[in-house]
C-alpha cells in the first residue's frame, strides 16, 4: 500500500517511514474459533504526513488504529509488524508503549465522545502536558465534554493529539 505521499517505504534511514505496518492482522478471541476483524494491512507514514483511515462501518478502521498504538483489549491478537519509530510496537514493554504514546502517536476516532473523559474538564484533558499554546478560552478549558457540541469535542480531541505530537 502506498502512503498518503504516494512512496512505498525503501528502508530504515532519514527517508525511511516514521510508522510501518506490515501484514498486521488483528484477531479477537470470541466463544469458538478467533474471529479476524484485521487482516494483512500493510501502509507506511512518513515525516509530515497524515493518514486518514475511511472505510465501512466494521470495516477494522479503529482496531488497525488501537493495535498502531498498542491499546488493543486482552481478548484482541496482533500479528504482523507494527514500527513506529524505530520501536516495534507488538513486542515492546510497558514502559516504552507508554513513552512512545506520550511522544509519538496520537489519533482522532470518529466520535470524540468516547476519547474525552466525562468526568474531568476539557482543558484539563488537553492541558495535561505543557500548557497547549494558550489558545484553548479559559470559560471553556472549565467546562466537561457534555457541554461542548460534537464539533467542539472533535477540536478539544485534535488538540490533545496535535499537543502529543509535538512533545
Amino acid at each position: 500500500m502506498e502512503s498518503a505521499g504516494g512512496r512505498i517505504a525503501t528502508g530504515a534511514g532519514p527517508d525511511g517511514p516514521v510508522v510501518s505496518v506490515r501484514n498486521l492482522t488483528v484477531t479477537f478471541a470470541g466463544s469458538g474459533r478467533p474471529v479476524a476483524a484485521v487482516r494483512g494491512v500493510d501502509f507506511d507514514v512518513f515525516a509530515n504526513e497524515v493518514l486518514g483511515i475511511v472505510g465501512e462501518s466494521g470495516s477494522g478502521k479503529s482496531v488497525t488504529a488501537l493495535a498502531v498504538s498498542a491499546l488493543l483489549p486482552n481478548t484482541a491478537r496482533a500479528e504482523g509488524s507494527v514500527v513506529v519509530g524505530g520501536t516495534e510496537v507488538i513486542t515492546a514493554s510497558p514502559e516504552r508503549l507508554r513513552r512512545l504514546r506520550g511522544d509519538d502517536v496520537g489519533f482522532v476516532f470518529q466520535d470524540p465522545a468516547t476519547t474525552l473523559n466525562p468526568v474531568l474538564p476539557v482543558g484539563r484533558q488537553i492541558t495535561e502536558g505543557p500548557v497547549a499554546h494558550g489558545t484553548l478560552p479559559a470559560a471553556r478549558a472549565r467546562q466537561y465534554p457534555h457541554q461542548f457540541s460534537g464539533g467542539m469535542r472533535q477540536r478539544a480531541v485534535i488538540a490533545m493529539a496535535w499537543r502529543a505530537a509535538r512533545n
